[in-house]
């Protein structure tokens, strides 16, 4: 069962509306510096060149300098031969780790990132609870929604592969650039004294790819060409309408998620044309071809997120691919942002929910320094099939959130065989001229990791204001990834909501927890996760990034507003 569901949005958005002068009052001046980290990992046989990595953290720090969220993604980067790529004109080629999620919990989450009336008044429009839509099989109703895995760290929801594109990335990258070795002499490193002529913009051919694994896609090419899968829209096919140059009703209008014309429109960012898609001629692609991969704008926009480039040519993010990807969940640095604090400490241990003597037991052992957590028997789970409880002791450094206490349930599954290991045909262009292809793992996923696919717990009354946290998650929960830490974890990410105020039910924070096994263990024993140590610590004790919580409402949690006392 997914909580979102049961959220009283319309309660949450008055009480949004309500706060939110005050919260925009002084969050600019006042707000620790909000940052999207992008780490590059070279995984390539023949190894990018000191220059030529310093110019792909150019790229990422691009993005990094257009968006606040305080996120830290992990891209692999890679030169690889032409024989490699399905055309040897293709400049490059991003892969992008994919989840999917029940769209009404992806509309919810879009409206609790949303900053400012217009943002979140287009937000208000999308369609609930499916989402109405034309592809390749004809008109039909859809209740999921597909992102990057970025794009989903940016929303506060848990991302977990979902299994139909295949196997995921080395080191559980959320995306993956290559770059083809036929131009390898065909690229202009330095941008500082222009792009030189008969070369391409290195940087600006990695800032695209990013924009890419960040979530600038559609899924209409894979669709078209994979006519037996019944796949969902991507979050910016949300916004994908047939061209008309004109006003489409955002709740009912169908989404075109089949190759032909299309433009975006969010009533804000009116009748931008996006490319037509592989499948037809499209006398506007600027290249021999006569095709463009949909997941672009139309070409020669002079946008970023264009299908093409030509040498000689700098190219940055226009204001067309911000506000884009602004609006399918990232925090533009333009925009006012939300409050967040840093959890200073975070330790949970896994135990049966039959153990009612265990929490007084563990707390006293391990959370000498929390609170005694409330009784188990006075919390039931608001899911099904819990196999798991826990007691939490978390800290922060924000009043009210300086030592806590929590129990809750969980659900837990171990590894398994995927019942469907069939994988999609990666979309493919044979003709001369084209930025990239769109790419997905030839091999599939052929066993699905352990992972957890419901976390919830209740905090103590003795500090602050008591609390609910409900994790929200992707279709496939989330895995458990062993490149965190030194023995791996979890990433879950949901929503708080406050016992104290006059809401029931409502988003009053969104928060992210990185759990770190603390001592090496075999997820897929007997037992699980049960009776093993987690923390959001790394093994020399420093606090790792991500394990952010973003404030939505501050009277919810007799906090003063911002504007009054934040920093000082």
């Amino acid at each position: 069962m997914n909580m979102i569901n049961n959220v009283s949005f319309s309660k949450y958005f008055k009480a949004k509306l309500k706060y939110l002068p005050s919260i925009m009052a002084g969050i600019l001046i006042h707000s620790p510096a909000q940052a999207l980290t992008i780490n590059l990992i070279d995984i390539g046989t023949t190894p990018m060149t000191a220059q030529q990595m310093t110019a792909f953290n150019e790229a990422a720090q691009i993005w990094e300098n257009k968006f606040s969220d305080p996120i830290t993604l992990t891209l692999n980067v890679a030169w690889d031969s032409a024989s490699e790529f399905s055309n040897p004109n293709v400049l490059a080629a991003t892969t992008t780790a994919r989840a999917t999620f029940n769209a009404s919990t992806v509309r919810a989450c879009l409206l609790a990132d949303s900053s400012g009336a217009t943002e979140t008044g287009a937000d208000t429009l999308l369609p609930t609870p499916d989402v109405p839509l034309v592809d390749i099989n004809g008109s039909r109703d859809d209740n999921k929604v597909t992102m990057a895995f970025a794009n989903g760290k940016a929303l506060g929801v848990t991302p977990a592969l979902d299994p139909v594109y295949g196997q995921g990335l080395v080191n559980n990258a959320d995306g993956q650039v290559r770059y083809n070795m036929g131009f390898l002499t065909g690229f202009d490193i330095d941008r500082n004294n222009g792009i030189a002529s008969g070369q391409y913009d290195f940087i600006g051919v990695a800032a695209h790819e990013i924009g890419h694994a960040l979530g600038f896609f559609s899924v209409t090419d894979v669709q078209d060409g994979n006519p037996s899968f019944t796949l969902y829209p991507n979050t910016l096919d949300l916004w994908r309408f047939n061209e008309i140059d004109g006003n489409h009703n955002v709740t009912t209008g169908d989404r075109i998620i089949t190759a032909g014309d299309a433009e975006y429109f969010d009533g804000i960012l009116n009748n931008v044309p996006f490319s037509r898609g592989v499948m037809v001629t499209d006398s506007l692609c600027g290249n021999s071809s006569g095709e463009c991969q949909a997941s672009h704008w139309q070409d020669g926009l002079g946008n970023l997120m264009d299908p093409t480039v030509s040498t000689g040519v700098l190219v940055n993010p226009t204001s067309d691919d911000i506000h884009a990807l602004d609006y399918i969940g990232y925090d533009s640095k333009l925009a006012y942002i939300l409050p967040w604090f840093e959890w200073e400490d975070f330790r949970l241990w896994f135990f049966d929910p039959i153990c009612y003597k265990c929490p007084i037991e563990l707390s006293q052992k391990f959370f000498r320094k929390f609170p005694q957590p409330p009784k188990l028997a006075n919390i039931s789970a608001p899911f099904d099939g819990e196999n798991v409880a826990f007691v939490v002791g978390l800290s922060g450094k924000e009043r009210g959130f300086e030592s806590r206490s929590g129990i809750g349930f969980a659900k837990f599954e171990q590894a398994q065989k995927n019942k469907n290991p069939s994988v999609m045909k990666s979309t493919v262009l044979d003709k001369e001229g084209q930025w990239e292809m769109e790419e997905f793992s030839l091999l599939p996923l052929e066993v699905i990791p352990a992972r957890l696919t419901n976390f919830y717990f209740e905090t103590d009354s003795v500090e602050g204001v008591p609390f609910r946290f409900t994790g929200i998650f992707s279709e496939d929960g989330t895995s458990f990834d062993p490149t965190l830490g030194k023995y791996g974890g979890f990433r879950i990410s949901g929503v708080i909501d406050t016992s104290q105020d006059d809401i029931e039910g409502d988003i009053d924070a969104t928060s992210t927890f990185v759990l770190l096994l603390q001592e090496e263990v075999d997820v897929n024993r007997k037992g699980g996760i049960k009776n093993q140590p987690f923390s959001i610590k790394w093994q020399d004790g420093s606090v790792i990034e991500d394990n952010v919580t973003t404030i939505i409402d501050y009277e919810a949690f007799k906090l003063p507003k911002p504007d009054a006392d934040r920093g000082k």
